[in-house]
């Protein structure tokens, strides 16, 4: 008994690696894409939260003397942490951007494309209209 290999992939959960098998960014449903990106940004927004809440931690405590310790490690972490989210967050930004950018085309396409589709339908309307005429001539 053979197996279709689509309903196989179909099969798998969306969480194994092999569903992914072989599909396109074109069958990737929209909606799945927007659930990922949202929480793509939820993700950062954590990151982000954790690396101040850390900040904030360190540079509260005193020491011994009851001075506030400078600690140029910790902070430089904190920055490259930071820097890091930053890109992520940019780059994130930049691909959801893009990403609406070409839905929009799709959807709309080129003014040149529009104007040759809109002739082409007008064509076809003259067309069908002069085939029901019978007389296949223009009034």
């Amino acid at each position: 008994m053979e197996t279709d290999p689509e309903a196989a992939r179909r099969a798998l959960p969306r969480t194994n690696a092999k569903h992914w098998i072989g599909v396109t960014a074109e069958d990737i449903p929209p909606g799945w894409i927007d659930d990922m990106v949202k929480r793509l940004f939820d993700e950062l927004n954590r990151q982000m939260i954790r690396v101040e809440r850390i900040s904030e931690q360190e540079s509260d405590k005193k020491n011994a003397n009851g001075e506030y310790d400078d600690k140029p490690d910790a902070r430089e972490k904190a920055a490259r942490t930071l820097g890091r989210l930053q890109n992520q967050l940019e780059r994130l930004t930049r691909m959801e951007m893009e990403r609406a950018s070409l839905r929009a085309t799709k959807k709309t396409g080129t003014r040149t494309e529009t104007r040759a589709r809109l002739q082409r339908d007008v064509l076809a309307a003259v067309h069908a209209g002069r085939a029901s005429d019978g007389t296949g001539e223009s009034r």
